[in-house]
Formats: structure tokens, C-alpha cells, sequence
């Protein structure tokens, strides 16, 4: 072929300009290529290792003496250390394509000091913002930011997070997929500005010659802080909602927003933007169902949805109305909603009454709600005026006809057992009218080291089996949701 008639000296050059992307291609086109890419594969293969999938901290082994953790090269600790790296060596931006940024400076116990001392170059990180096409179309003057984000450092301590470090690292990200945002992220005017810029041009990308950066990212995660007080706010999260193939979002913990803040979301969804969000995940999470209206209705796309409540111990007690949760949700993507996970782990304050119908999900063929549901719609019925032929209809009220999965959790109080009773009472008889597409029942309940209610799960099991449904019963290990034991 005609590129193997250059000479060696411009196909080394050809070379480095395929480092990451098209580097193995090449390499592996013929003998003569890959001979002429043998020097830079060591390399390739270490760069590659630190930052295809970076994380902080990142260490290919378990490399830590009994007083330090020992530092590797290319290891990061910090969005500042990340950027002297880049800066020295622009491709390793290229490398990554997943980027979990949630450790950003959180200096670990008996972590070597020299972590943070190292790799300081301040004329690189200056360089990557003076050329920055973003701060130009911000509108920031890349001198102030570069000194602000000074600022932001103690000079005793090297380690201390750096808002304006953490943002702009995000002007050099184009090939990332996966992006977790640092649990110190925080609402800071300059990188606001920054980030809704940053934001405009990945929705711009196909109108723009280079990918521009984060646009191509269709996993956005996000987490509080270990510490007691670690919160992550919703409203942090509205201006990366709109990326434009954006599928998934993810937070294991700590995310909350209340009554109030919702208008923040709003902000960032004006011109008719809508999320291209398919899944949601808030886990261990505390969200008033004003806010999470708020996001929701701006997901037209949405098929899964998994919430778990919780707060801290020294939270101040806050009652929960999950009936009126359920039915925001019902309101905003109940018509397109397939997987719906709704429960709670302990939290400070009580469920309050109400009553909720679940016929608002037609499409739903998963659900997980607490045996809570089930008591507050019984309750409310023994304060209304219903014959006897309304508790038999707790099921088909709770369980809309298009669900194959039903998880119910709870039974952590006697209250909770009459509204089981209830829900699966003459199921055998009942099922084909009320629940036709449904194939497997499962009941989760707190560990115990022996459940008082055996025998009511094994007279439920057999009525339920009798219709050919399939019945299981879990104790869960832990209080926060984690092993399970079948019975």
C-alpha cells in the first residue's frame, strides 16, 4: 500500500499521531508497522493501565508498606496533579475513557505526603489554560482562573480540593464514556460559567469539527463523602442531565435535594431541553417528591427507576409521605416506566398515611415497593366506606397487570402482616383477572435470626405456587440491603 512507501521517519511520525486511537491498528497492520511501533508499546501499555479507566489513586497492586501507601508512576491524587500530567503529555487525555474523579484529593491515613508534592509543574497547567477554547467562550480570563484556582490551595497542605482544578479537567475529557463527578464538586460561580460552556458544545458536537469534550458520555454517576456530614445535592447534577447521550445515572449514596431546590433543575432544562435518560439509580438517598417531580418530568426516555430513602443518625426526623412519592412518579413517567424500585433503609422520622393506586403504570413488568404501600391503602380503606370486596382488590390496586416481577420488602412491624394477608388472599382464584402477566413473587424482610412469620410465607408460597407463579422468601443480612438469605 501506498503509506508503506514513505519513509520511516514520517511513519514514526504517523505513528505517535495514532497514539491511543488507532495506535494497535496500525501496529498490527504488518511486520514493517509493527517493528516501528515496538518502542512506543511499553509505554502505550503503562499510560493505558492509568488512565483507560482512571480512578485516583489508581495502583496496579496492593502496594502499601505498614506507614505509606507507596506512590506508582502516573498515578493521580488530585484534578491539579491530573492536569500537570495532561499538560506534559497532551494524549493522555485521549487514553481515557472512563473517569471516576470521586476520590479528588481526599487524602487516605499514612498517605505519603510526596503524592501531592510531586508533579506540581505550574507552567504546564498554565499552558492548558491559556490555549483553552473554553474559557474564551466562557468568557474567563484564563490568568484569573489560574490564579483562583491558586487560591484555593494551602500551601501547608497540597492535598486540599480545588473546585476550579476539578472543572476545568472536565474541558479535556473528549473520548470519556464514564464519568463520576468528585464528591467535593461544589457551586462556585467561575465554574459554573465554566461547566454550562462546556456543556453548550457537547450539545453542539455535531456541528463542531473535533469532539468537544464529555459529549460523548452515557454514564454520569455521583456520591456523597464518607464523612457524617457528606451530601451530594441534586441540583449539582442539572447541568450534566442534558449531555446528548446521556443513558444512565448512578449514585450509591448521599444524594439529596429538598422542597425548595427543584426550581434549580428547571433552570438548566429551559428551551425545551429534555434528558436523554433511560436508567436512574438513587440509592441511600433523601429527595422530596417536589424535587424529584421536578427531574423526572424532564425525562421523557425514562424505563428504570430504583430509589432507596435514607438519612443519617444525626439527621433531624423528617416524616416521608411515600404514597404521594409513588404518585409524583406515577404523574411524570408512570406511562413509560418499566422497572420501578421504591424501598428505604433506616431513616430518621416515619412513613405517613395516604393511599396510592399503581394503575398509573401500564407498561411497568418490574416492581419493588415496601409491604408499607400495601398498609397505608389498607388503612385507608378501614377509614372509608368499602365492603369486603376492596381489601381483595389490594392487589390489583397495588400491582398494575403488566408487572411479571413483584419484590415486596418489609415486614418489620405486626402492622404489615394483615395488608400481606390481603394482597395474596385467594391469589390462586384472583390472579388471572387481576395480575395476569405475573410469573415471580419475592418477599424481602430484615435479618433475623429467626423469622417470626415462617409459616405465613409458607401458606402464602402454596396458595401463590397454585397458580404457577414462582415464590421465594429473603431475610436481608444487613440494614444496608446488601446479602440475602433464601429460605
Amino acid at each position: 500500500m501506498a503509506l508503506m512507501r514513505l519513509p520511516n521517519e514520517l511513519l514514526e511520525k504517523i505513528i505517535l499521531h495514532s497514539i491511543p486511537d488507532a495506535f494497535e491498528g496500525l501496529a498490527l497492520t504488518c511486520k514493517l508497522l509493527y517493528e516501528l511501533c515496538t518502542p512506543f508499546i511499553a509505554h502505550h501499555n503503562e499510560i493505558r493501565f492509568y488512565y483507560q479507566r482512571f480512578k485516583y489513586f489508581k495502583m496496579k497492586g496492593l502496594w502499601q508498606s505498614h506507614l505509606y501507601y507507596i506512590r506508582e508512576p502516573y498515578a493521580c491524587c488530585s484534578a491539579y496533579n491530573l492536569l500537570a500530567r495532561i499538560g506534559a503529555e497532551p494524549r493522555i487525555a485521549r487514553y481515557m475513557r472512563e473517569a471516576d474523579c470521586n476520590l479528588d484529593s481526599q487524602r487516605a491515613p499514612r498517605m505519603d505526603f510526596t503524592w501531592y508534592e510531586n508533579d506540581h509543574r505550574p507552567e504546564a497547567v498554565a499552558q492548558l489554560m491559556a490555549s483553552s477554547l473554553y474559557l474564551k467562550e466562557a468568557g474567563l480570563d484564563w490568568k484569573e482562573y489560574y490564579a483562583a484556582m491558586e487560591k484555593e490551595f494551602d500551601e501547608f497542605d497540597a492535598s486540599i480540593y480545588s473546585q476550579h482544578a476539578a472543572a476545568f479537567l472536565l474541558t479535556l475529557l473528549p473520548n470519556v464514556k464514564r464519568l463520576k463527578l468528585p464528591a467535593s464538586w461544589q457551586p462556585v460561580a467561575r465554574t459554573d460559567k465554566l461547566v454550562e460552556t462546556i456543556i453548550r458544545r457537547a450539545r453542539q458536537a455535531h456541528l463542531l469539527r473535533n469532539a468537544p469534550s464529555i459529549a460523548g458520555v452515557t454514564r454520569l454517576e455521583a456520591e456523597g463523602r464518607y464523612e457524617p456530614t457528606g451530601r451530594f445535592s441534586l441540583d449539582l447534577l442539572a447541568p450534566f442531565l442534558v449531555l446528548p447521550h446521556l443513558r444512565s445515572f448512578y449514585s450509591p449514596r448521599g444524594v439529596c435535594m429538598a422542597d425548595g431546590d427543584e426550581r434549580l433543575v428547571s433552570r438548566y432544562m429551559r428551551d425545551g431541553l429534555k434528558s436523554t435518560l433511560e436508567t436512574v439509580h438513587f440509592w441511600r438517598a433523601n429527595i422530596s417528591s417536589r424535587a424529584i417531580g421536578e427531574l423526572l418530568k424532564h425525562t421523557p426516555h425514562l424505563k428504570t427507576l430504583c430509589y432507596s430513602r435514607w438519612t443519617r443518625a444525626t439527621d433531624e426526623p423528617q416524616d416521608w409521605d411515600l404514597c404521594q412519592f409513588i404518585r409524583t412518579i406515577q404523574q411524570t413517567v408512570g406511562s413509560h416506566l418499566v422497572e420501578l424500585c421504591v424501598n428505604y433503609r433506616p431513616f430518621q422520622g416515619s412513613i405517613l398515611p395516604g393511599k396510592v393506586s399503581m394503575r398509573g403504570f401500564p407498561q411497568l413488568r418490574q416492581l419493588e415497593l415496601p409491604l408499607a404501600v400495601a398498609t397505608c391503602n389498607q388503612l385507608a380503606a378501614a377509614g372509608e366506606e368499602h365492603g369486603e370486596g376492596y381489601v381483595e382488590s389490594l392487589l390489583g390496586d397495588i400491582v398494575p397487570a403488566s408487572v411479571s416481577c413483584l419484590s415486596l420488602e418489609g415486614c418489620e412491624t405486626d402492622d404489615e402482616q394483615p395488608a400481606l394477608d390481603s394482597l395474596f388472599r385467594n391469589f390462586a382464584a384472583r390472579k388471572e383477572a387481576e395480575v395476569p402477566a405475573l410469573r415471580e413473587v419475592y418477599i424481602v424482610e430484615p435479618y433475623r435470626k429467626q423469622s417470626a412469620y415462617g409459616r405465613q410465607y409458607a401458606k402464602i408460597a402454596a396458595e401463590v405456587e397454585k397458580s404457577g407463579v414462582t415464590f421465594s422468601y429473603f431475610r436481608i443480612n444487613n440494614q444496608w440491603g446488601g446479602d440475602r438469605e433464601e429460605e
